[in-house]
């Protein structure tokens, strides 16, 4: 065993002359095991070694005596250590996290701060080949991408795990064959952790039914998951650099759709998630249905948008996928395609161009059915002492209450209008048919909406979430001039 970690110790650079190393010893065979090579190796490579002990004060008297075997095996071989008690239950609960996360996160948490305070530059922890079989397995089982396929790493880090490449019974075998002693962890031996139903039910049984040395094998897939998943992230890494353009002054990004739409879909999907983990600031929780759903919008019109997690928004541009976060400061700032320019706040203002329709300024007059209608939007701030226009062609909205990209379109299936200020709502196809609208006029109408809330429908009504207030800031003024007979003769005296 000890020729096999020597051997993988040269191949992976794990060790290397004068390595400052916090040793994680929790007095199982493992870690004990770990700490007897590393004293072999500590005149090789002239290393210096701390040992910390965790003790989680799950097992009572079990695990005060795996802390005072750690502490003697120390003081008789005169390694500096360090014991400390942690209260896994208590942070779990608190945490409301199971407690092998919790454990796990306390133990790292530790070494790490040790690591820091004894100016090391590693941290040692007793992970081997059976610990690497049983991560692919949970990993895969419970729906892990490639790279959680990779299992686990020999370096990752300032960590170092150097029996990675050896078995259980090997380090077993050796323990026995050096006459040291160790600690057996009863948990290990339950089912009460996902973790060792694989360990103690599920790869026996596949060792003699499948394959004896299936845990080797899992293994070795790991590692060449790795080299593929090394080389594909080298190709995100430069398709992002290639292709994401990041507004800083507006917190966006941009991806270019026609280019996007080139790559593999292994690759569109990696990018998609690199981008999402930038914006989100964080890599967890990002899933694999997100991904999809966000390249879905490579088929969509201009304007559709996704709700992600952490706040974000992924939306459909004319030659890119924007991707941005929703905050409080949204209303404050615009984002890039903005078609306003009133030197006030604003949004982005998207024009659905249509056989029927046809866009002939990026201000803020929108030219409609072929000049016979235009639409003027505006922004200003709100004068307390205003008197809200009551005409049926010109609506103030509270424009701070607005929280979707404005688009200036005809009807989508899900549009719908609120009706009253208690919050009840209508689809815009029953509205129109209570209105008596004809079936055949119904796709020229022209709406001003905000995803799939409209604002306004012109020479009818206004919607009821957006009405101005003592609490308004800004307006939005949405003005109809040169109307045709068709809002004029429709009009209806509904209330703002």
């Amino acid at each position: 065993m000890f020729e096999k970690v020597t051997k993988f110790i040269h191949e992976t650079n794990i060790l290397q002359q004068d390595d400052r190393i916090v040793i994680g010893v929790s007095g199982g065979a493992d870690s004990m095991c770990l700490l007897h090579v590393l004293m072999r190796y500590r005149e090789m490579f002239h290393l210096t070694l701390t040992v910390v002990h965790v003790n989680h004060c799950i097992r009572g008297e079990e695990a005060d005596t795996d802390q005072r075997l750690v502490e003697q095996f120390c003081t008789m071989y005169e390694i500096p250590y360090n014991s400390f008690r942690v209260q896994i239950k208590v942070l779990a609960k608190q945490r409301g996290l199971g407690e092998e996360e919790t454990g796990r996160l306390e133990r790292y948490r530790i070494f790490e701060e040790e690591r820091i305070r004894t100016d090391s530059n590693k941290i040692a922890v007793a992970h081997h080949l059976d610990d690497n079989a049983e991560t692919v397995l949970y990993q895969l089982f419970r729906g892990s991408g490639l790279p959680g396929l990779t299992g686990i790493h020999p370096v990752r880090d300032s960590v170092i795990r150097p029996l990675l490449c050896v078995s259980r019974k090997e380090i077993e075998d050796y323990m026995d064959a050096n006459r040291l002693e160790y600690r057996i962890d009863s948990t290990n031996l339950t089912g009460d952790y996902n973790r060792n139903v694989i360990r103690n039910e599920l790869l026996p049984i596949i060792e003699e039914k499948i394959n004896a040395r299936a845990r080797e094998h899992i293994a070795k897939t790991a590692e060449m998951m790795n080299e593929i998943e090394a080389y594909l992230q080298k190709q995100t890494i430069g398709l992002y650099k290639s292709f994401v353009i990041k507004e800083k002054s507006q917190e966006c990004f941009c991806v270019p759709v026609d280019a996007l739409a080139m790559e593999d879909i292994v690759l569109q999907k990696r990018l998609i998630k690199m981008v999402m983990e930038d914006v989100a600031g964080q890599k967890k929780d990002i899933e694999a249905v997100h991904i999809t759903d966000t390249l879905s919008l490579l088929g969509k019109q201009v304007g559709k948008k996704i709700h992600l997690p952490f706040d974000m928004i992924a939306e459909r541009g004319y030659q890119h996928l924007v991707f941005y976060k929703r905050c409080k400061s949204d209303n404050k700032k615009g984002k890039a395609g903005t078609g306003m320019s009133t030197g006030a706040a604003t949004k982005n203002i998207l024009w659905k161009q249509t056989p029927d329709f046809i866009l002939e300024s990026k201000e803020t007059e929108i030219v409609l059915s072929k000049g016979e209608e235009k639409l003027y939007l505006n922004l200003c701030k709100y004068d307390k002492n205003s008197k809200i226009p009551k005409n049926e062609y010109t609506k103030w909205f509270d424009y701070d209450k607005i929280m979707d990209t404005l688009t200036v379109r005809t009807q989508q299936e899900s549009d719908f209008i609120q009706i009253n200020a208690a919050g009840h709502s209508k689809r815009i196809t029953e509205y129109l048919k209570d209105k008596k609208v004809p079936k055949e006029d119904r796709n020229s109408i022209v709406f001003l909406a905000a995803g799939s809330h409209i604002l306004w429908i012109p020479g009818y009504r206004s919607s009821e979430g957006f009405h101005v207030d003592e609490n308004t800031e800004t307006i939005l003024v949405a003005k109809l001039m040169q109307y045709d007979n068709l809002y004029k003769d429709n009009a209806q005296q509904d209330t703002m």
